[in-house]
């Protein structure tokens, strides 16, 4: 007997999709100044995450639409940038630093 499951997966999480391209992180790899920009809204909650889910930076008085953070002392790894305006995750982007 073999079973058969089919998803339909086509309407997850299309909401946070749209505005995923509005985060623009650069340079990426980076070494020294990290720019965030989020041109369409203010940025009000900056989290940084390390490779292993812990939380390694927070900013949650940020409310300009570019932030830039000195990231020359971070420890050399992946990290996942999540932007937030308002309560509203707007998204997640992975950056490398050097």
């Amino acid at each position: 007997m073999a079973w058969l499951v089919a998803l339909d997966l086509t309407t997850v999480g299309i909401e946070n999709e749209a505005h995923q391209n509005s985060i623009k992180l650069f340079p990426n790899p980076v070494t020294d100044w990290l720019t965030i920009s989020v041109p369409d809204s203010a940025i009000e909650q900056l989290q940084v995450f390390g490779i292993d889910g812990r939380l390694f930076y927070s900013n949650t008085t940020a409310t300009q639409t570019t932030i830039q953070l000195d990231v020359s002392r971070w420890p050399v790894g992946m990290y996942f940038i999540c932007v937030y305006a308002g309560n509203n995750l707007v998204g997640t982007e992975k950056v490398v630093v050097e």
